[in-house]
C-alpha cells in the first residue's frame, strides 16, 4: 500500500516540521507522524504500513497453523476412540457432581455420547460423600453428538460445566447436600 493511496496529507506544522495523521480501519486509534521533512514523514509511515501488513500475515498464517493443528489433534483423538469407551465429568461448586457417559457411536471428528448410571463403591460412603464407577451400558435420557477435541494426547469433549475426560477406571470422588 502506498501513501498516495492512502489520500492522506502531509502538513507543515511549523519550525521546519512536518506531520501526517494515519487512522486504519483495524486500529482504534490514529497514529501520528511527525519528521522535518515530508519525505520522512512519508518514509516513517511507509515502514509502519509495512509492519502493520506483516503483522496481519504473521498472524494468519499462525491462524492457519494453528486451525491445521486442532484438526490434526482431533483426527487423531478419533482413531483413539471406540464405541464402548467411558467418559467421565467431575464439575460442581461446594459439591462435586460425577456424570460418566458411554461412546456410542463416531463419525470423522464427531462422537455420539449417552450418559450411563453409576454406582458407589462399597465402603467408600462418607459424611455425604462417596466413591463412584461408571454402569457401561444403563443408558438413561438421550443420545447427544460431541465434537472430539483434543489435548494433543488424549481426547476430550467440551461440556456445559467443564470438559469430559477418558474415564482412567479408577473410582471417582463426589458429595452431595442431604
Amino acid at each position: 500500500m502506498e501513501i498516495s493511496e492512502l489520500g492522506l496529507g502531509i502538513k507543515e506544522i511549523g519550525n521546519g516540521r512536518f506531520a501526517a495523521t494515519l487512522q486504519m480501519k483495524h486500529m482504534k486509534r490514529a497514529r501520528y507522524f511527525i519528521g522535518t521533512s515530508c519525505d520522512e514523514v512519508a518514509r516513517r509511515m511507509q515502514v509502519f504500513i509495512h509492519a502493520e501488513e506483516d503483522r496481519k500475515a504473521i498472524q494468519k498464517a499462525r491462524l492457519m497453523e494453528r486451525n491445521a493443528r486442532i484438526k490434526r489433534d482431533r483426527i487423531e483423538a478419533a482413531a483413539k476412540l471406540k464405541v464402548g469407551d467411558i467418559f467421565c465429568n467431575s464439575w460442581g461448586y461446594e459439591q462435586t457432581n460425577v456424570d460418566f457417559f458411554e461412546v456410542i457411536g463416531i463419525q470423522g471428528s464427531m462422537a455420539e455420547i449417552r450418559a450411563i448410571s453409576q454406582e458407589e463403591v462399597p465402603g467408600s460412603q462418607a459424611n455425604m460423600s462417596e466413591s463412584v464407577t461408571p454402569i457401561p451400558g444403563a443408558f438413561h435420557g438421550e443420545s447427544f453428538k460431541k465434537i472430539i477435541q483434543s489435548t494433543g494426547t488424549e481426547p476430550y469433549f467440551s461440556m456445559g460445566h467443564g470438559w469430559c475426560g477418558k474415564w482412567d477406571g479408577r473410582p471417582k470422588y463426589q458429595s452431595h447436600y442431604a
